[in-house]
Protein backbone atom coordinates (compact mmCIF):
# COMPACT_ATOMS: atom_id res chain seq x y z
CA UNK A 1 0.00 0.00 0.00
CA UNK A 2 1.36 3.42 -0.98
CA UNK A 3 2.27 5.79 1.83
CA UNK A 4 2.08 9.56 1.45
CA UNK A 5 4.73 11.25 3.53
CA UNK A 6 5.22 14.84 4.68
CA UNK A 7 8.12 16.00 6.80
CA UNK A 8 7.62 17.91 10.02
CA UNK A 9 9.25 20.94 8.37
CA UNK A 10 6.81 20.83 5.44
CA UNK A 11 3.85 20.61 7.84
CA UNK A 12 5.25 23.51 9.87
CA UNK A 13 5.47 25.64 6.71
CA UNK A 14 1.92 24.68 5.67
CA UNK A 15 0.54 25.72 9.05
CA UNK A 16 2.32 29.07 8.96
CA UNK A 17 1.12 29.77 5.42
CA UNK A 18 -2.49 28.86 6.15
CA UNK A 19 -2.52 30.80 9.43
CA UNK A 20 -0.68 33.76 7.87
CA UNK A 21 1.98 33.54 10.53
CA UNK A 22 5.16 33.58 8.46
CA UNK A 23 6.97 35.77 11.00
CA UNK A 24 6.16 33.45 13.96
CA UNK A 25 4.28 36.27 15.67
CA UNK A 26 1.49 34.00 16.94
CA UNK A 27 3.06 30.60 17.54
CA UNK A 28 6.59 29.32 17.99
CA UNK A 29 7.91 26.29 16.12
CA UNK A 30 7.78 24.30 19.35
CA UNK A 31 4.09 25.16 19.87
CA UNK A 32 3.23 24.10 16.32
CA UNK A 33 5.10 20.80 16.67
CA UNK A 34 3.32 20.14 19.95
CA UNK A 35 0.03 20.87 18.19
CA UNK A 36 1.04 18.36 15.50
CA UNK A 37 1.77 15.70 18.11
CA UNK A 38 -1.52 16.37 19.90
CA UNK A 39 -3.35 16.04 16.58
CA UNK A 40 -1.59 12.75 15.78
CA UNK A 41 -2.76 11.35 19.12
CA UNK A 42 -6.36 11.74 17.94
CA UNK A 43 -5.54 9.39 15.05
CA UNK A 44 -4.73 6.47 17.35
CA UNK A 45 -7.37 3.81 16.88
CA UNK A 46 -8.55 5.53 13.69
CA UNK A 47 -5.68 5.71 11.22
CA UNK A 48 -3.40 2.69 10.91
CA UNK A 49 -0.20 2.76 8.89
CA UNK A 50 0.79 -0.63 7.42
CA UNK A 51 4.23 -2.10 8.16
CA UNK A 52 6.01 -5.33 7.32
CA UNK A 53 8.38 -7.13 9.70
CA UNK A 54 10.49 -9.89 8.13
CA UNK A 55 11.30 -12.75 10.51
CA UNK A 56 15.09 -13.21 10.56
CA UNK A 57 15.82 -16.67 9.14
CA UNK A 58 12.14 -17.21 8.29
CA UNK A 59 9.83 -19.78 9.86
CA UNK A 60 11.62 -22.96 10.93
CA UNK A 61 9.84 -26.31 10.87
CA UNK A 62 9.41 -27.62 14.41
CA UNK A 63 9.72 -24.17 16.00
CA UNK A 64 6.53 -22.94 17.64
CA UNK A 65 7.51 -19.64 19.30
CA UNK A 66 9.04 -16.44 17.94
CA UNK A 67 9.91 -13.37 20.00
CA UNK A 68 8.53 -10.13 18.54
CA UNK A 69 10.21 -6.72 18.63
CA UNK A 70 8.69 -4.42 21.24
CA UNK A 71 7.63 -1.85 18.66
CA UNK A 72 5.18 -4.16 16.83
CA UNK A 73 1.50 -3.53 17.58
CA UNK A 74 0.47 -6.98 18.76
CA UNK A 75 -3.23 -6.20 18.27
CA UNK A 76 -2.90 -5.84 14.49
CA UNK A 77 -0.58 -8.70 13.50
CA UNK A 78 -1.02 -11.11 10.62
CA UNK A 79 1.79 -13.71 10.28
CA UNK A 80 2.40 -14.93 6.74
CA UNK A 81 4.56 -17.49 4.95
CA UNK A 82 5.83 -17.48 1.41
CA UNK A 83 4.61 -20.20 -0.91
CA UNK A 84 5.87 -20.56 -4.45
CA UNK A 85 2.97 -21.55 -6.68
CA UNK A 86 3.85 -24.36 -9.07
CA UNK A 87 2.38 -25.83 -12.24
CA UNK A 88 -0.80 -24.33 -13.59
CA UNK A 89 -1.08 -21.58 -10.97
CA UNK A 90 2.57 -20.66 -11.42
CA UNK A 91 1.98 -20.37 -15.15
CA UNK A 92 -0.93 -18.01 -14.61
CA UNK A 93 0.58 -15.76 -11.96
CA UNK A 94 4.35 -16.02 -12.48
CA UNK A 95 4.68 -14.80 -8.93
CA UNK A 96 5.37 -15.93 -5.38
CA UNK A 97 2.42 -16.14 -3.04
CA UNK A 98 2.14 -15.09 0.58
CA UNK A 99 -0.52 -16.74 2.69
CA UNK A 100 -1.72 -16.26 6.25
CA UNK A 101 -0.46 -18.69 8.90
CA UNK A 102 -3.40 -20.01 10.97
CA UNK A 103 -3.58 -20.94 14.63
CA UNK A 104 -1.45 -18.40 16.51
CA UNK A 105 -1.57 -16.22 19.59
CA UNK A 106 0.67 -13.65 21.30
CA UNK A 107 1.58 -14.01 24.97
CA UNK A 108 4.38 -12.95 27.32
CA UNK A 109 7.30 -15.18 28.21
CA UNK A 110 9.16 -15.39 31.54
CA UNK A 111 11.11 -12.21 30.68
CA UNK A 112 7.90 -10.35 29.76
CA UNK A 113 8.83 -10.35 26.08
CA UNK A 114 5.97 -10.77 23.61
CA UNK A 115 6.07 -14.14 21.88
CA UNK A 116 4.06 -15.33 18.89
CA UNK A 117 3.13 -19.00 19.43
CA UNK A 118 1.68 -21.38 16.85
CA UNK A 119 -0.58 -24.36 17.40
CA UNK A 120 1.00 -26.03 14.36
CA UNK A 121 4.51 -25.11 13.32
CA UNK A 122 4.79 -23.50 9.86
CA UNK A 123 7.13 -25.31 7.52
CA UNK A 124 10.54 -23.79 6.78
CA UNK A 125 10.10 -20.82 4.46
CA UNK A 126 10.39 -17.05 4.29
CA UNK A 127 8.29 -15.34 6.94
CA UNK A 128 6.83 -11.93 7.58
CA UNK A 129 4.32 -10.23 9.83
CA UNK A 130 1.93 -7.60 8.51
CA UNK A 131 0.98 -5.12 11.21
CA UNK A 132 -0.54 -1.69 11.59
CA UNK A 133 0.99 1.07 13.69
CA UNK A 134 0.19 4.69 14.50
CA UNK A 135 2.15 7.82 13.73
CA UNK A 136 4.32 8.62 16.73
CA UNK A 137 5.40 12.09 17.91
CA UNK A 138 7.86 14.20 15.97
CA UNK A 139 10.60 16.03 17.86
CA UNK A 140 9.94 19.68 18.67
CA UNK A 141 13.30 20.63 17.14
CA UNK A 142 14.94 19.11 14.07
CA UNK A 143 17.78 16.76 15.11
CA UNK A 144 21.00 16.19 13.18
CA UNK A 145 23.14 13.18 12.34
CA UNK A 146 25.72 12.40 14.98
CA UNK A 147 27.99 10.62 12.48
CA UNK A 148 28.26 10.06 8.74
CA UNK A 149 26.30 7.05 7.43
CA UNK A 150 26.97 4.96 4.33
CA UNK A 151 24.40 4.15 1.66
CA UNK A 152 24.00 0.61 3.04
CA UNK A 153 23.86 1.53 6.75
CA UNK A 154 21.04 -0.11 8.69
CA UNK A 155 21.14 2.29 11.66
CA UNK A 156 21.80 5.97 12.22
CA UNK A 157 22.63 8.02 15.30
CA UNK A 158 21.07 11.39 16.15
CA UNK A 159 22.76 13.94 18.36
CA UNK A 160 21.17 14.14 21.81
CA UNK A 161 18.04 12.57 23.30
CA UNK A 162 15.22 12.83 20.74
CA UNK A 163 11.54 12.38 21.57
CA UNK A 164 10.18 10.36 18.65
CA UNK A 165 8.05 7.31 17.88
CA UNK A 166 9.44 3.77 18.13
CA UNK A 167 8.98 3.35 14.37
CA UNK A 168 8.35 5.66 11.45
CA UNK A 169 10.09 7.58 8.70
CA UNK A 170 12.81 10.21 8.50
CA UNK A 171 14.13 12.23 5.59
CA UNK A 172 17.85 12.84 5.28
CA UNK A 173 18.78 15.14 2.39
CA UNK A 174 16.44 13.80 -0.36
CA UNK A 175 16.27 10.20 0.92
CA UNK A 176 13.28 8.83 2.81
CA UNK A 177 14.29 6.18 5.34
CA UNK A 178 11.96 3.90 7.29
CA UNK A 179 13.08 2.83 10.76
CA UNK A 180 11.76 0.34 13.30
CA UNK A 181 13.25 0.40 16.79
CA UNK A 182 14.92 3.16 18.81
CA UNK A 183 17.79 3.01 21.30
CA UNK A 184 17.67 5.99 23.65
CA UNK A 185 20.68 7.20 25.66
CA UNK A 186 22.80 10.37 25.48
CA UNK A 187 22.30 9.98 21.74
CA UNK A 188 19.36 8.42 19.87
CA UNK A 189 19.85 5.49 17.49
CA UNK A 190 17.27 4.56 14.85
CA UNK A 191 17.56 0.90 13.84
CA UNK A 192 16.37 -1.58 11.18
CA UNK A 193 16.55 1.04 8.45
CA UNK A 194 14.90 0.54 5.06
CA UNK A 195 16.78 2.83 2.72
CA UNK A 196 15.50 4.86 -0.22
CA UNK A 197 11.84 4.04 0.35
CA UNK A 198 8.48 5.53 -0.61
CA UNK A 199 9.37 7.40 -3.76
CA UNK A 200 12.19 9.49 -2.28
CA UNK A 201 15.77 9.68 -3.44
CA UNK A 202 17.90 6.55 -3.72
CA UNK A 203 19.92 5.29 -0.77
CA UNK A 204 23.01 7.47 -0.38
CA UNK A 205 25.68 8.40 2.14
CA UNK A 206 24.94 11.35 4.42
CA UNK A 207 27.41 13.48 6.33
CA UNK A 208 27.70 14.24 10.01
CA UNK A 209 25.62 17.24 11.11
CA UNK A 210 22.98 17.10 8.35
CA UNK A 211 19.35 17.63 9.40
CA UNK A 212 17.14 14.58 9.98
CA UNK A 213 13.48 15.54 9.62
CA UNK A 214 10.81 13.16 10.88
CA UNK A 215 7.81 12.34 8.71
CA UNK A 216 4.09 11.77 9.08
CA UNK A 217 2.57 8.95 7.01
CA UNK A 218 -0.85 9.30 5.37
CA UNK A 219 -2.51 6.16 3.99
CA UNK A 220 -5.00 8.49 2.28
CA UNK A 221 -4.23 12.01 1.08
CA UNK A 222 -7.43 13.54 2.49
CA UNK A 223 -6.11 12.93 6.00
CA UNK A 224 -3.71 15.84 5.60
CA UNK A 225 -6.59 18.33 5.63
CA UNK A 226 -8.09 16.98 8.86
CA UNK A 227 -4.64 16.87 10.47
CA UNK A 228 -4.23 20.60 9.86
CA UNK A 229 -7.75 21.33 11.12
CA UNK A 230 -7.06 19.43 14.36
CA UNK A 231 -3.75 21.28 14.75
CA UNK A 232 -5.57 24.61 14.38
CA UNK A 233 -7.91 23.63 17.22
CA UNK A 234 -5.00 23.02 19.57
CA UNK A 235 -3.14 26.15 18.48
CA UNK A 236 -6.14 28.43 19.06
CA UNK A 237 -6.66 26.82 22.47
CA UNK A 238 -3.30 28.22 23.57
CA UNK A 239 -4.82 31.71 23.60
CA UNK A 240 -7.65 30.75 25.94
CA UNK A 241 -5.35 30.96 28.94
CA UNK A 242 -4.15 34.56 28.64
CA UNK A 243 -5.83 36.26 25.68
CA UNK A 244 -7.73 39.53 25.91
CA UNK A 245 -11.56 39.37 25.91
CA UNK A 246 -11.63 40.27 22.22
CA UNK A 247 -9.02 37.61 21.44
CA UNK A 248 -10.89 35.02 23.48
CA UNK A 249 -14.03 35.48 21.39
CA UNK A 250 -12.07 35.17 18.15
CA UNK A 251 -10.19 32.05 19.22
CA UNK A 252 -13.31 30.41 20.64
CA UNK A 253 -15.04 30.93 17.30
CA UNK A 254 -12.06 29.45 15.44
CA UNK A 255 -12.00 26.45 17.80
CA UNK A 256 -15.70 25.82 17.13
CA UNK A 257 -15.24 26.17 13.36
CA UNK A 258 -12.34 23.73 13.11
CA UNK A 259 -13.84 21.31 15.64
CA UNK A 260 -16.97 21.05 13.50
CA UNK A 261 -14.88 20.37 10.38
CA UNK A 262 -12.90 17.66 12.15
CA UNK A 263 -16.06 16.01 13.50
CA UNK A 264 -17.66 16.05 10.04
CA UNK A 265 -14.61 14.36 8.54
CA UNK A 266 -14.51 11.52 11.09
CA UNK A 267 -18.24 10.85 10.68
CA UNK A 268 -17.55 9.94 7.05
CA UNK A 269 -14.16 8.30 7.57
CA UNK A 270 -13.78 4.64 6.68
CA UNK A 271 -10.76 3.20 8.52
CA UNK A 272 -8.29 1.17 6.52
CA UNK A 273 -8.66 -2.41 7.65
CA UNK A 274 -5.92 -4.92 8.21
CA UNK A 275 -4.99 -6.50 4.85
CA UNK A 276 -6.34 -9.96 4.28
CA UNK A 277 -5.27 -12.52 1.71
CA UNK A 278 -7.93 -14.92 0.46
CA UNK A 279 -6.63 -18.46 0.01
CA UNK A 280 -8.58 -21.00 -2.04
CA UNK A 281 -8.34 -24.79 -1.85
CA UNK A 282 -5.45 -24.99 -4.30
CA UNK A 283 -3.21 -23.30 -1.73
CA UNK A 284 -4.20 -25.25 1.35
CA UNK A 285 -1.64 -27.42 3.11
Amino acid sequence: MEQYLRTQVEILADVRNRMRDGSSARWTDVEIYRGLNDALLTWHGRVGVPHVYSIPGGWVAGQYAYTLPTYINANTCTPQMRRVADGYIRYLTNDDTWEDVPGWRIEPDSSNNRVMRFDVSPYSTDARILWYGFNGPVPTTVPVLNATIAADATSLVLTGAVDCGDYGWVKVDSEWIQYAGVTRASTTTLTNLVRGCTGGGAAASHTNGVNVTFGVAFPKTELFRVLLDQMFVFLHELYLADGSPRELTHHQQMIGFYTDRVAAFWRNWTPIRQPRIIIDRRFML
